[in-house]
């Protein structure tokens, strides 16, 4: 149960540093790219990669991994999610029903109400370092429909559609790397995992 539950939250920060994707594959090569990473994920999780050692897992193999394993994990209201890697961070993009997906928009004011109804195009930037058994992440920005987002705009957002248990490590809070990971390093087109 306990590596399930640990599988469960890497998919959940994952969601958000690697985000979802619909890629312009055939179902068979999607599928193997799914079957790759979580053959990867599962000799990282049983302790069966050696100290030291990375094991890389590209943004094909994420976005087909979370399509296939991530379901229960994502929030309603988001679809064709996407991810790219990218030094130091990761670029996540997503189809997003503002009114399924939002938590409650009654705090604001009916003009951004109105602003923010409907089917939108989300990219979030983020940076993520993970090493010594500690990762951080930062979001960079968040941008609706090609428009970057701001002040109250931009927390009423980030308020409304972070998983309220990620949202602390989204703003550069620490939290503890999955079990037998000392390093995460997100580089372009991949992410690079060394065990511990």
């Amino acid at each position: 149960m306990a590596v399930v539950n640990r599988l469960r939250r890497t998919i959940a920060i994952s969601c958000w540093l690697a985000a979802l994707g619909m890629l312009p594959a055939s179902a068979a090569v999607d599928q193997e790219a799914s079957l790759s990473a979580a053959r990867k994920f599962q000799r990282i999780m049983a302790g069966e990669v050696p100290s030291g050692e990375s094991v890389s897992i590209s943004h094909d193999e994420m976005n087909a991994f979370l399509r296939h394993h991530a379901g229960p994990t994502i929030p309603d209201g988001i679809r064709e999610q996407k991810l790219t890697f990218r030094k130091g961070g990761a670029l996540i993009q997503a189809q997003v029903d503002l009114e399924t997906a939002s938590a409650s928009s009654e705090d604001l004011p009916l003009l951004m109400r109105l602003l923010l109804r409907g089917t939108r195009t989300i990219v979030v930037d983020v940076d993520f370092a993970g090493q010594d058994g500690q990762g951080a992440a930062q979001v960079v920005s968040i941008a609706i429909d090609e428009v970057e987002l701001s002040g109250t705009v931009l927390e009423w957002f980030f308020e409304s559609f972070a998983p309220p248990d990620l949202r602390p490590y989204l703003v550069g809070g620490k939290t503890e790397l999955p079990e037998g990971v000392r390093e995460i390093r997100l580089e372009p087109g991949r992410a690079v995992v060394v065990a511990e």
